[in-house]
C-alpha cells in the first residue's frame, strides 16, 4: 500500500471515529450516564441500575467513554474525567441543537438568528462567554507579544465587548501598574468583577454596563483599547465605526489590540472552519476576520502601522492585530 493509500486510510478511520465518539456522548447523556456518575464513581453493576440498562452493555459503553478521556477508571470503578466537568450549560450537547439546523441554513441561506431582530447575537456571545477560559493559552500569547508589564507598563486599558475580559485581566495580573474600564451587557460585566476579585485586581477595574457601540467614551482617555472576540460579530461598516470610536478614545500613541479568530495556522484548519460556519449559521452578519482587510480598514481610520501577529497556541485560530494612532506634530 502506497503513502497515499495509507493516508486516506487514516482519513477514513479519522472520520469513523469522530462520528462514533459523538454518537457514545449522546448515548451516554441520553442514559442519564454522567447524571449517575456525578454524585461519585460507580461499577459497571451499579451504573447499570442507575441508568436501567444491564451490566455488560454498559461496561462497554463505559470502556468506551474512557478510550475517548471522558471517563476514567480505577480498577473496576468509573468515574468522570475532569474535561466532563469544564462543560457548561451552553455546550453539553456538543452543540447539537444548533448543529441540527444546518440542512436548513445550507439550503435558506437563513441562519438561526435570522428572526432575532433586536436581540442579535445575544445567544452566541453568551456561549461563547461561557468558553472563554479556552482562550486562556491565546490571551497569554498576545500578552507576550504585547510585552505587558516590560515594554508595556502603566496603561489605561479599555475593554469594550470582551465578555468576561479575560485578556484584560490577565494584563493587570501581571502589570501592577495598569488600570482597566470594561464595558459590556450586565451579566458580562458582573463576571468581570468575580474574576477580577479571584485573582486580586478588582481595585484596578471600573465596570460600565452597557451596549458597547453605543456607550459615551471620554475622548484621548486611554493608552490601549482591547477588541477580544468582537469584529467576528460585526459586518465592515460596524467594524469601522467601532475602530473609530477606539481612535477617538485613545490618547495620542495609544494603541488598540484585537485578537479574534483568523485564518491561516497550521493545526487550526478545522476549528476555523468550523468556526466560519457556525458564525454564519448563529449570527447575524458574523464573519471571521480577514488580516489584510482588517488592516485597511484600520488605515483607513488614521492608525498607522497595523501589525498582525498568528497566536500559536490551542485552538491555533487565534491572531493579534495591533495598530496605532499617531502622537500629535
Amino acid at each position: 500500500m502506497s503513502t497515499a493509500q495509507h493516508r486516506t486510510l487514516e482519513k477514513y478511520i479519522q472520520l469513523l471515529n469522530t462520528n462514533a465518539t459523538a454518537q457514545l456522548f449522546h448515548a451516554a447523556r441520553e442514559l442519564g450516564l454522567f447524571e449517575a456518575l456525578g454524585s461519585g464513581q460507580k461499577e459497571a453493576s451499579e451504573l447499570a441500575a442507575a441508568c436501567n440498562a444491564k451490566t455488560e452493555p454498559i461496561e462497554l459503553l463505559a470502556d468506551a467513554l474512557c478510550s475517548i478521556g471522558v471517563l476514567e477508571k480505577y480498577d473496576t470503578d468509573y468515574a468522570l474525567a475532569p474535561v466532563l466537568k469544564m462543560f457548561g450549560e451552553h455546550n453539553f450537547d456538543l452543540g447539537t441543537e444548533d448543529w441540527s439546523q444546518l440542512v436548513d441554513f445550507v439550503r435558506s441561506g437563513e441562519g438561526i438568528a435570522a428572526t432575532e431582530n433586536d436581540e442579535r447575537d445575544t445567544k452566541f456571545r453568551a456561549s461563547t462567554m461561557a468558553a472563554q477560559w479556552t482562550t486562556t493559552p491565546a490571551a497569554l500569547s498576545a500578552i507576550q507579544v504585547l510585552n505587558i508589564g516590560t515594554e508595556r507598563t502603566k496603561l489605561s486599558i479599555l475593554d469594550l465587548g470582551g465578555g468576561s475580559a479575560l485578556t484584560t485581566l490577565t494584563m493587570l495580573h501581571v502589570d501592577p501598574t495598569s488600570h482597566a474600564t470594561v464595558v459590556d451587557w450586565q451579566s458580562a460585566v458582573e463576571k468581570t468583577l468575580e474574576t477580577a476579585q479571584s485573582i486580586g485586581v478588582d481595585a484596578r477595574v471600573i465596570p460600565i454596563a452597557g451596549d458597547y457601540r453605543l456607550v459615551e467614551l471620554e475622548p484621548e482617555s486611554y493608552d490601549l483599547v482591547v477588541l477580544s472576540s468582537v469584529l467576528q460579530l460585526l459586518d465592515a461598516e460596524e467594524t469601522e465605526n467601532l475602530l473609530s470610536r477606539c481612535f477617538a478614545t485613545l490618547r495620542p500613541g495609544g494603541e488598540v489590540a484585537i485578537i479574534d479568530v483568523f485564518s491561516g495556522q497550521e493545526g487550526g484548519e478545522i476549528t476555523y472552519a468550523l468556526h466560519a460556519l457556525n458564525l454564519a449559521l448563529r449570527t447575524l452578519r458574523g464573519r471571521v476576520c480577514q488580516p489584510l482587510e482588517l488592516q485597511q480598514q484600520l488605515s483607513s481610520c488614521g492608525y498607522e502601522k497595523p501589525e498582525y501577529s498568528h497566536l500559536p497556541v490551542a485552538p491555533n485560530t487565534m491572531g493579534l492585530m495591533v495598530a496605532r494612532k499617531p502622537e500629535k506634530t
